[in-house]
């Protein structure tokens, strides 16, 4: 029996069939933390023209996803904004996810940021075994958290 070899590459988002693809992949493998489906459409057509899309394939199964955004500064802030990573819940724990966040690292030299819930404590803790520090915390105006709210019913 041959094992399944993992292979991480760059995606090609110029159909609506694979944007769709990348959108559902990313809402499916965010689970409660992701995103409304509003909000993460935007963030991959935004990469589909101005980003970097990786999908990890383990056979024939995409098991997880990197969504990179160029940033329109040039000193301002890192180059690239992580919008999404995420892993199929079927394969968390065998350092997917970790060989992910090595691809962006690697693709975008390191200029690269990203935000996280506070909540999330299994992202933060990959995070910082990673090597990600906390440098700043992003705050928004209670509206936006009320807005959330309501898309969500919580």
């Amino acid at each position: 029996m041959t094992k399944n070899v993992l292979n991480i590459h760059e995606l090609n988002l110029d159909s609506e069939l694979k944007i769709n693809g990348l959108v559902d992949s990313v809402q499916e493998f965010m689970g409660p933390f992701g995103d409304s489906e509003e909000e993460c459409r935007e963030a991959v057509l935004k990469c589909s023209g101005n980003g970097i899309a990786l999908e990890a394939v383990l056979g024939m199964d995409r098991v997880g996803v990197v969504v990179l955004i160029k940033m329109p500064f040039d000193s301002f802030q890192p180059k690239y904004h992580l919008a999404y990573i995420a892993t199929n819940a079927t394969v968390r724990g065998q350092g997917i996810g970790k060989k992910l966040l090595e691809r962006v690292v690697t693709v975008t030299e390191g200029d690269v940021s990203l935000h996280v819930g506070v909540a999330n404590r299994n992202a933060t803790d990959f995070y910082k075994r990673m090597n990600w520090n906390t440098v700043y915390l992003r705050m928004m105006p209670e509206k936006r958290k009320l807005r959330k709210s309501a898309e969500t019913g919580s």
